[in-house]
């Protein structure tokens, strides 16, 4: 989850009025629905959100957040993109992005989302999570495609990389697998 204000702040948010308050008190009010798996609800309070502010790229991130939860691939990302147009350079919002289309399994977005956050912030904690989580799916890829030299570089670098996460290992013994390996 992202932060109110500091990892999307809202477009034209200047200074606290009431209507900031009541929409900060929304988010927050939205996000423990989420925590308790009252999803519905949650949707209906960050629409009420977004109606307030139509800039609210907070909004926009957690509601498609729960779309991608509950399988709708059209609202999950659709909301995803409209926070993506309010914080272009938001990477929590690009991250987001990415895993969305990775789960509904457009590989290519993924990509072009994974690698829009580290050309946006390279070095950073989420650059770096979003090249592990490129370098998985580009396994994932050539594993399918029979690129096995491809995927057995890739292989090797994350498991010197990234030697403890769980993930990679999976990502990893499924590329192994893939080639009887």
């Amino acid at each position: 989850s992202i932060s109110v204000g500091a990892a999307v702040a809202d477009v034209g948010a200047e200074k606290l009025t009431p209507e900031a308050i009541e929409i900060e008190q929304l988010i927050n009010q939205g996000k423990r629905l989420v925590e308790g798996g009252d999803l519905d609800n949650a949707i209906d309070v960050f629409n009420n959100a977004a109606k307030l502010n139509p800039n609210s790229a907070e909004a926009y991130y957690h509601l498609g957040i729960i779309y991608v939860r509950k399988n709708d691939a059209q609202n999950g990302l659709k909301f995803l993109h409209r926070s993506a147009a309010l914080v272009p350079k938001n990477a929590k919002v690009r991250m987001a992005l990415a895993v969305a289309y990775e789960r509904f399994d457009r590989l290519d977005d993924a990509i072009r989302q994974y690698r829009t956050v580290i050309g946006q912030a390279p070095g950073t904690t989420d650059a770096v999570e979003s090249e592990k989580n490129l370098n998985m799916l580009l396994i994932r890829q050539y594993a399918e495609s029979g690129n096995l030299d491809a995927a057995l570089a890739l292989t090797a670098i994350l498991r010197r990389d990234y030697s403890s996460d769980p993930r990679v290992l999976h990502a990893v013994g499924l590329a192994y697998f893939n080639f009887n390996r």
